[in-house]
């Protein structure tokens, strides 16, 4: 199962208990967010790793090396730094995907869309493939509001 939300409505905990459902998740990133490369794919995307926002410092550092150096980072004993005090991760790997919509009139013209998705491996689900996903929800959101505000006839009170 793929379930695609809006930017910024989940925070790492949701995220955790989706994942753990073995849904996967489709996003897309907040524009202002850095996101270190971990690995090129083959396919051009890339994975980043997602780290708790409280870990600074050389603990950051050495998790984004070993991000980079393809250990598992779901190992306690491999990677310590990666869980925090309740045995809880503190990191995770996701695929980046950027692209632009070609053709785009107006807000949003030569606007980069960077999507973030749970599945890692291209060969799980092809980038253009999770992109077209993202573009229906969006559609799909899109005709829902033009449905509840503006379809729905004149407001009708209720008055006694």
């Amino acid at each position: 199962m793929r379930l695609a939300v809006r930017n910024g409505t989940e925070t790492q905990t949701e995220t955790q208990n989706v994942t753990a459902t073995g849904a996967a998740l489709l996003r897309r990133a907040p524009t202002q967010l850095g996101l270190p490369i971990a690995a090129v794919l083959p396919d051009g995307t890339y994975l980043t790793a997602l780290i708790t926002p409280t870990i600074r410092g050389h603990r950051c550092d050495r998790l984004l090396a070993a991000a980079r150096a393809g250990t598992d980072l779901t190992d306690i004993n491999a990677v310590p730094d990666a869980f925090n005090d309740r045995g809880l991760p503190v990191i995770h790997l996701a695929r980046v995907i950027e692209y632009q919509v070609p053709d785009r009139i107006g807000n949003g013209s030569g606007e980069l869309i960077v999507l973030l998705s749970t599945i890692t491996n291209p060969d799980d689900a092809r980038a253009d493939g999770l992109a077209a996903a993202y573009h229906q929800r969006w559609e799909e959101e899109t005709a829902n509001d033009q449905f509840k505000t503006h379809l729905r006839g004149p407001a009708r009170g209720q008055c006694r």
